[in-house]
């Protein structure tokens, strides 16, 4: 018998009613963990018990061996009696909704014996005030028991608003840092060579601009801000003399002086006048005064005429128009 082509079967059928199942269900990896799989979603399943138990069952006729222990350890599970539970899909099902029922009932939540059992107080900051153990202060704040524990050991100011004051006073690091004595609270008064002008401290140049405000150049430079306005002013002409020099070394690159242009020469013809112009489409662009990239709808065909010029090539041809001596187009 082809089990692996029934597992096969079996899986997609599964995976297309899992999201049809309700109540309890358990996860299977497609391929176990033991054979090389991971915990990625597309390597998981939802499925009931019993067809939990169905996996394991095809897995080990295939694979035999760590299956083999896999499928041993899922048929020994206790039923709460002395006899270990039949092995067969029914049995295991029913045994393992009651162990997880059971468990839900006596084991969870404040049940659990590794919960803990102690008091806290949450503050908030518009002057709430709640008290109890961890899930006490989840079920009145809406915090998750992951957030609570950030409040309650310090590794988190506020969430929300709440803060723990036995840790902190809800206030973030950035605030604390602003207020503590040890800022530097120095006014600068900086310009920028753009002509902007700016006053403040350290941490407020970070607020302002993201950036932290060192001075590490003779000038006194820090992303463009200089501590007097003759300062950015010279560095404004020294940009300016920059630009200009590159500009004479480079020379002129308009038109078609510039390297990416396009020097192919194309056959243009006005549709009023019948007037023809054989040149490149920046000529044309200069002729018409407008910007070659203008033209491009005309190379894309998205448009057949820019100012009753277009491309005699591709709107011209014998199979659809004749050019009559009337000054005029007429289409077939």
């Amino acid at each position: 018998m082809n089990y692996s082509k029934i597992y096969n079967e079996f899986i997609l059928s599964r995976k297309a009613k899992e999201n049809q199942l309700i109540g309890y269900t358990e996860k299977h990896h497609i391929l176990p963990k033991a054979l090389g799989g991971t915990d990625n979603k597309l390597n998981l399943v939802k499925l009931t018990a019993s067809d939990h138990y169905f996996a394991h069952l095809l897995l080990a006729k295939i694979h035999g061996g760590k299956m083999v222990f896999a499928l041993q350890a899922m048929s020994n599970l206790s039923n709460g009696t002395e006899r270990p539970c039949f092995k067969k899909r029914l049995q295991y099902s029913h045994i393992r909704k009651m162990s997880a029922k059971n468990y839900s009932s006596n084991f969870s939540g404040k049940n659990s014996p590794v919960s803990d059992k102690e008091i806290y107080e949450l503050h908030n900051h518009d002057g709430r005030v709640v008290s109890g153990d961890r899930i006490d202060i989840s079920e009145k704040t809406g915090l998750t028991l992951r957030a609570i524990s950030s409040l309650l050991l310090g590794q988190k100011h506020n969430y929300n608003g709440w803060f723990y004051p036995v840790k902190n006073n809800g206030k973030s690091g950035k605030e604390l840092y602003k207020n503590s004595n040890l800022t530097d609270q120095t006014i600068y008064n900086l310009y920028h060579f753009d002509g902007r002008v700016w006053t403040g401290r350290k941490v407020d140049f970070l607020d302002s601009f993201g950036k932290k405000l060192y001075f590490q150049t003779i000038d006194g430079n820090c992303k463009g801000w200089y501590k007097s306005q003759e300062d950015a002013k010279n560095h404004f002409l020294r940009l300016q003399k920059k630009c200009k020099r590159n500009s004479q070394k480079r020379g002129d690159i308009t038109g078609l002086n510039n390297p990416r242009a396009d020097k192919k020469i194309y056959h243009f013809i006005n549709f009023e006048t019948l007037e023809e112009k054989k040149i490149t489409r920046v000529e044309l662009a200069d002729f018409l005064e407008i910007k070659s990239s203008e033209l491009s709808c005309l190379f894309s065909l998205r448009q057949k005429s820019i100012r009753s010029w277009g491309l005699y090539d591709t709107w011209l041809n014998k199979d659809n128009i004749k050019i009559i001596r009337k000054d005029r187009i007429k289409y077939e």
